[in-house]
């Protein structure tokens, strides 16, 4: 990994439910193959039973995305795609079953885990490992969210859950008030106790991402003991109450200083930063 993807991946490494943001082109996959790896070990090591699920909100990022994994794990771990054109019934559930790692979009999970056919059906403790790609997607009655739903209500073993993005659900919010509720709850519907995100390397960072267009900007969350600092373009204008919002809804530790980055497309709707 490079140094700023190790940053992204420490708290997921750690077993904590996870969203990683980072720009587009930054290499998130990566990071999503190095957490599912090193779960899969962790697992094997303790002797506990382990399988990821990789979810993708489109259809032609299965098989993109299964060769992905295909390249880092092959010889080591199976690894399978499914989407909606794929495999039925109890074929499916089989082969899902030997995985180590099943890339897949989430709808057929959703299927899977509602079929009332015993030999159709999967169940959340079947997973040990949920990856969501392109996670700004859990909200309102998105698969993402309704399978998150599921999962706060499951009784028995939950898995662990990360989430990779590039906006956090920020593209298209009128201020800074509405861009915090967003994250918040993102953070919630995904029951992420991290917000992962470059600090300490994102000189290097840069020199991985392409620059943004005119429409995309970023954005930098200073955090800090007296509250929360937001840095579009250079330009800084407090949030008041951020740090103790994020401390209370979301059990978030912060140290002294914590800054956390993330690039939404404000060409239409530019934030009113007072």
């Amino acid at each position: 990994l490079r140094p700023y993807q190790e940053e992204l991946v420490e708290t997921a490494v750690r077993g904590k439910n996870t969203i990683a943001c980072a720009p587009t082109g930054s290499g998130k996959t990566e990071v999503a193959i190095y957490v599912a790896m090193s779960h899969l070990n962790q697992r094997e090591t303790d002797k506990q039973p382990a399988r990821v699920a990789m979810l993708v909100p489109r259809t032609p990022l299965v098989e993109q995305q299964k060769l992905r994994f295909h390249t880092y794990v092959r010889g080591k771990y199976y690894v399978e795609g499914f989407h909606g054109s794929g495999l039925k019934g109890s074929s499916r559930r089989d082969i899902v079953l030997a995985c180590d790692i099943v890339v897949m979009t989430p709808q057929i999970l959703l299927n899977m885990l509602k079929s009332i056919r015993q030999d159709e059906r999967l169940y959340v403790c079947d997973f040990s490992l949920l990856i969501f790609d392109e996670v700004h997607h859990c909200t309102k009655d998105h698969p993402y969210n309704i399978l998150m739903q599921m999962i706060h209500d499951y009784q028995g073993p939950k898995p662990q859950t990360m989430g990779l993005t590039a906006s956090l659900g920020v593209a298209q919010v009128p201020n800074e008030e509405s861009g915090m509720a967003a994250i918040f709850d993102l953070m919630a519907n995904m029951g992420a106790t991290a917000l992962a995100s470059v600090k300490r390397h994102v000189d290097i960072l840069a020199q991985w991402v392409p620059k943004p267009d005119d429409g995309e900007w970023l954005f930098l969350m200073v955090f800090n003991k007296e509250g929360a600092t937001c840095c579009r373009n250079g330009r800084r204008r407090r949030i008041g109450r951020a740090e103790r919002v994020v401390r209370e809804a979301n059990n978030v530790r912060l140290g002294a200083l914590q800054v956390s980055a993330f690039t939404g497309s404000y060409a239409r709707h530019p934030p009113r930063l007072r």
